[in-house]
């Protein structure tokens, strides 16, 4: 059996271990447009940072795809999966068969569509490749602009301030994390932010960019005089690499849809990852849900299987921690209210903490957080109870004592609020 793997980052490598756990003897096979071993997109900013070296992105050894007995074409493309014969057409006209076929070609950052802004110069923080060329470019006094407001916007701007750069952060959006925070918690973290020097323009769009003569460029937010720019660079969202996938024969919406198995609609063919549209936790529509964690998961899933296991996905839980100006957001699970869903606040003014959490009848479903590192330590629990709400074995885990939690704030949380959530009752709104 011939096994095919499109992809080197997360997903790929898990079903890779996964796989190699049941089958040692299939052939395999893996394509990456990526030249180097695994690596994590996640240290980046740390990178850049000065807080690891290059070589500690990479998080399994140089000689990972050999141990794993992987053939790989690293550098290269596949510009065509043809289904007929099983058989994948790479850049180079290579032609690699297969019996089953994992894609796990991930996502690509997006470019807004503002005139000036293809410049060969303006670019994003990916790549290893992205990182060692943004690096330089990171100088005292020089002004940075940055176009978008999520998580890699705000870390990027962190280590722009950190380096003294003169930073400015432009989201279309009207708030920076739309996808994490509510309003009020928003504009708390902008307000912090600002404090620092750095300017967030929200709710702002971006009509032109032109580079001038002296090599800076000129940002032109709407109905605001021009920003001068020495660098730029883009953290506006990412979209899943299926551009080799004909939709006609792969059902595709906004990533590849999949099933419970991580099998798209073609049997023998697998998407795992950034370019999986797969189960979620709570149900509904299949999602996209570009996490390291959920990446994880999907390749595990997708590798055993492959592998001949009937393994099913119970869904993305999803969640994230990121830490930029002296505050760290968290977030985890379903995060919104809905006819069946309540949220509450828990806000600490003294220590600058901000949360809201989210039940339904039968439990508790999500939460998110403005606070100190220390604070996150609450979500250990706050996970084990949602794993109970949806009724995984994860979430009968005993509730650790106050010191297991790992800070005296966070054991208060837990206590004095998430513990006191009934398991089986809507609370008064």
């Amino acid at each position: 059996m011939n096994i095919a793997v499109i992809g080197s980052s997360a997903a790929a490598n898990s079903a890779l271990e996964a796989f190699r756990a049941i089958d040692q003897k299939s052939p395999v096979v893996l394509i990456s447009r990526e030249k180097h071993p695994p690596y994590s997109r996640v240290l980046l900013p740390y990178f850049l940072q000065g807080k690891i070296e290059c070589d500690q992105l990479f998080y399994r050894p140089a000689d990972f795809f050999d141990r794993l007995k992987v053939k790989t074409r690293l550098g290269r493309s596949v510009v065509k999966i043809d289904l007929p014969l099983k058989s994948l057409s790479l850049d180079n006209g290579e032609q690699i068969p297969f019996d089953k076929l994992l894609i796990a070609s991930g996502s690509s950052p997006v470019k807004p569509p503002i005139p000036g802004i293809r410049d060969e110069e303006i670019g994003h923080l990916w790549t290893i490749e992205d990182a060692v060329r943004v690096d330089p470019q990171l100088q005292e006094n020089k002004h940075l602009t940055i176009i978008g407001g999520g998580n890699i916007a705000l870390m990027l701007a962190w280590v722009a301030f950190q380096r003294k750069m003169k930073v400015t952060v432009i989201e279309w959006l009207p708030q920076v994390l739309p996808q994490i925070l509510d309003r009020t918690a928003a504009e708390r973290l902008e307000a912090e932010i600002r404090r620092t020097g750095t300017r967030v323009l929200t709710g702002t769009a971006i009509k032109k960019i032109e580079k001038q003569p002296q090599g800076h460029y000129l940002v032109f937010p709407a109905d605001q005089e021009p920003l001068r720019a020495d660098r730029i660079i883009i953290a506006a969202g990412v979209r899943p690499n299926t551009g080799f996938v004909d939709p006609d024969r792969i059902e595709t919406d906004i990533g590849i849809l999949v099933n419970d198995r991580m099998e798209t609609s073609v049997s023998d063919i697998y998407a795992a990852g950034d370019v999986a549209q797969g189960p979620l936790a709570f149900g509904g529509p299949c999602g996209v849900q570009a996490l390291w964690t959920t990446a994880v998961e999907h390749g595990r899933i997708a590798g055993a299987n492959m592998a001949g296991r009937k393994m099913s996905y119970p869904g993305s839980l999803g969640g994230s921690v990121s830490e930029f100006f002296h505050m760290t957001v968290a977030s985890l699970g379903l995060c919104r209210e809905t006819p069946d869903v309540i949220g509450r606040e828990s806000i600490d003014s003294k220590r600058g903490f901000y949360g809201k959490f989210f039940w339904r009848k039968d439990g508790p479903v999500g939460g998110w957080m403005l606070g100190s590192p220390e604070d996150v330590s609450a979500f250990g629990i706050l996970r084990a109870r949602i794993l109970k709400t949806l009724g995984r074995p994860e979430g009968e885990r005993a509730v650790p004592s106050r010191f297991a939690l790992g800070g005296d704030f966070a054991s208060d949380l837990y206590y004095n609020f998430l513990a006191k959530i009934p398991e089986r009752a809507v609370p008064p709104k």
